[in-house]
């Protein structure tokens, strides 16, 4: 029904957002600055539904086009507005080595394609929590490799995670199954 189905959905969030709280606080960052580390996610879904309808509209290479260019385009404004580019030249740019900036769009470009991919499949708010999941444990194991340590609210706030996307997920088979059956 449709007030069991919010229930559901706001108690995973609820569980995800815990969480990511608790992961934040064990590390020692402030309540603020925990809050305003979702902005970027919530930009994020934006920004994957938009690239999205592009790419169905014009195709997955077009949609790149655009995507890479309009970035380009924001960053050199908001360099131009920061006095970052002040100091730029070219000479700068070619000591950077190739592959730091061919990995870089190579991830880019895979990253973008697999959300596209994935978006027709899932929604973007599962998509932006898997990939905040997926954070999290690669920064657990980033802490673990460089000596900082392993704390257990960690694991705890990862757990409530996975909970709160798997609880998103718990009755939809059933519900498809019931839909087939009325056919």
């Amino acid at each position: 029904t449709g007030g069991s189905h919010s229930w559901k959905h706001f108690t995973a969030l609820t569980l995800v957002v815990c969480g990511g709280i608790g992961i934040g606080l064990s590390s020692g960052v402030s309540f603020l600055w925990i809050l305003l580390s979702w902005i970027p996610g919530g930009v994020l879904m934006l920004q994957i539904l938009m690239n999205s309808s592009v790419a169905g509209y014009y195709g997955q290479t077009r949609m790149l086009q655009i995507s890479y260019a309009v970035g380009l385009a924001s960053i050199i404004i908001f360099a131009g507005i920061t006095g970052e580019l002040t100091g730029f030249t070219l000479t700068a740019f070619s000591k950077i080595p190739i592959l730091v900036l061919l990995g870089g769009g190579l991830l880019g470009v895979t990253c973008m394609t697999g959300h596209n991919m994935l978006l027709r499949k899932i929604s973007a708010l599962k998509m932006v929590l898997g990939t905040y999941l997926g954070q999290f444990a690669l920064g657990i194991v980033i802490d673990m490799k460089t000596g900082r340590g392993f704390d257990f609210i960690y694991i705890l706030g990862l757990a409530l995670i996975l909970s709160g996307l798997i609880l998103q997920n718990v009755g939809k088979n059933q519900n498809i199954e019931k839909e087939r059956i009325k056919l």
